[in-house]
């Protein structure tokens, strides 16, 4: 029994030998007929800042107020005569003190503050998703997207097949040890092949007749 098995085992394996002997592969060139590229709208959001300067005024210490209150004080004081010299003095004092105190605000050194205000934008970017490229081969046209510019020729993957390939059949089951079914191959003949054709690195094509 254990010689059946690894008789059919060794069959199976010539089977499969010869089977990708039938088949080829081959790495030709379409010439490229016509590129278009493809290009996608994307909204990226994007901050947006502006620096202005604010120009102010230093704050007064209160110099001139004080000042300002002595004299306006003294003022009052003697204008002032009998009981009304007491709300002349009163007067004079806040007088001078509001008069001090502008003085000085005026007379202060001016401040500028950079300012920086800032808010979000959306902005729009075209991206280069891909070529659209239409090729000819062996007198057939194609199509196809590839990821970058192919230039005037295009790589494909060409694949020859014999017409009357053998197709390895499913595994078979023999006490527990799987081997796979003997093949009957075919005389060999000359036999039409069939071309199958891949860019191998786009996103597939189509075939027009």
């Amino acid at each position: 029994m254990r010689n059946m098995s690894n008789r059919r085992a060794v069959q199976a394996l010539a089977a499969a030998a010869a089977l990708l002997a039938g088949n080829a592969m081959a790495t030709e060139y379409g010439t490229v007929v016509s590129k278009t590229a493809v290009y996608s709208q994307v909204a990226m959001p994007v901050q947006q800042c502006v620096r202005q300067d604010q120009i102010s005024r230093a704050q007064p210490s209160g110099a001139g107020a004080l000042i300002g209150a002595l004299v306006g004080g003294g003022a009052g004081n003697l204008i002032g005569h009998g009981g009304g010299r007491a709300l002349a003095t009163g007067v004079g004092v806040l007088a001078g003190s509001i008069t001090g105190n502008n003085v000085e605000a005026n007379g202060a050194p001016t401040v500028v503050t950079p300012v920086q205000t800032c808010h979000q934008e959306q902005r729009v970017e075209n991206r280069l998703v891909g070529f659209d490229v239409v090729y000819d081969y062996n007198g057939q046209r194609y199509s196809t997207r590839l990821a970058s510019d192919p230039g005037d020729h295009v790589p494909l993957n060409v694949s020859v097949t014999p017409a009357n390939a053998v197709v390895q059949p499913a595994p078979v089951a023999y006490g527990g040890t799987t081997v796979l079914a003997p093949v009957v191959v075919q005389r060999p003949w000359a036999a039409p092949v069939g071309v199958e054709v891949d860019t191998g690195w786009g996103w597939g094509g189509h075939h027009w007749r």
